[in-house]
C-alpha cells in the first residue's frame, strides 16, 4: 500500500491469509507438512538477528513469515546458513536468507 504507516517496531504484523492459488505450487513435502524450513544468517540487524528474548526477528523474517502465511505453512528459521547448500540440496532447508541473497528449494 502506498503511503501506508509501517508497524512501529515490536508490534505484531497482520496475519496473511493462506492464498489457494500459491498453495497448489508448494512441493508435495512442504504441503503435506504446512512447515516453510528456511536457514538464516544472523547478525545484520534490523535484517535478521535474535531479540531480547532470543527469537530470530528483523524485516526479512516478517517477510519470510508473510509468505509462508500466504501458502498456508508456518514458518521455521535455523541460524544454519553456512550449512545451507548442503541443507539445500537435501531439502533440510526449503530456502535460504542472507543479507539479501535469497536461494529457494536448491536453485541458485
Amino acid at each position: 500500500m502506498v503511503g501506508a504507516a509501517l508497524p512501529a517496531l515490536g508490534q505484531t504484523l497482520p496475519l496473511e491469509t493462506p492464498q489457494p492459488a500459491l498453495v497448489k505450487l508448494l512441493p508435495e513435502r512442504i504441503a503435506t507438512t504446512k512447515m516453510l524450513t528456511v536457514a538464516v544468517s544472523l547478525g545484520s540487524a534490523p535484517d535478521d538477528f535474535r531479540d531480547t528474548n532470543g527469537e530470530i526477528s528483523g524485516w526479512e523474517i516478517d517477510i519470510l513469515r508473510a509468505a509462508a502465511q500466504a501458502m498456508g505453512c508456518s514458518l521455521i528459521c535455523a541460524d544454519h546458513l553456512r550449512h545451507a547448500d548442503p541443507g539445500l540440496q537435501s531439502k533440510r532447508f526449503d530456502a535460504a536468507v542472507a543479507r539479501w541473497v535469497y536461494r529457494l528449494c536448491g536453485r541458485r
